[in-house]
Order: C-alpha cells, then structure tokens, then sequence
C-alpha cells in the first residue's frame, strides 16, 4: 500500500512539474543514463532524448533542492527544456520523484 501511495504522490508531482511551465519542451520518462553534462530520458514512446545540463540547470527531488548525482537510471524524471543556439536540448529544470518500487 505504501508504494502504491508513494507511486501516486511522485506521478502528481511529475505531472505538476510538466504543467508548471509554458512555452518550452517537457522531456518525461524514465532516466536512461545520467551524467554531470547531459540526462538521457526514454519517453513513453521509447524514444531516447538527450537532454543538456549547464551550470544554470535547476535539480529538484520530490520539489526540494538536489544534485544531478541523486537522479538514477530507472528514476521517473520530467526535463523542463529549451532549444539552445546549435538546436539541442538544454535542461532548465529536471525534477524527478522516487524510484519505483520494484515488482
């Protein structure tokens, strides 16, 4: 029952996060891979997106402040971006919740 409470609290938070902003691209899924200058999420479609960090990306877990090292492969994520100069995906926020619990 706990996980099944903790697995509606981070989809609400995900789906606020998503909705929270306009105009930009929202990158939602499962985190791929995960390192200090990009996040690669599989959407729901499996398309894999890479998305860029830059020092002005804003990290968030469960709303509070976090590092790019506490998101983990397999972590629900939702990437508020911007296309930057070159046509890439630049984060300007990644916010993501617990893992899922494991079957």
């Amino acid at each position: 029952m706990k996980n099944v409470l903790n697995a509606g609290i981070a989809a609400a938070l995900l789906a606020a996060a998503a909705l929270a902003h306009g105009g930009a691209e929202h990158v939602m899924g499962l985190a791929k891979a995960v390192s200090a200058d990009s996040i690669t999420v599989e959407n729901t479609k499996k398309q894999s997106i890479t998305i860029l960090l830059t020092p002005k990306t804003e990290i968030k877990k469960s709303g509070a402040a976090a590092k790019i090292t506490d998101l983990k492969v397999g972590d629900r994520v939702v990437v508020h971006a911007e296309k930057n100069k070159a046509d890439k995906l630049e984060a300007e926020e990644v916010s993501f919740g617990p893992s899922p619990a494991k079957k």
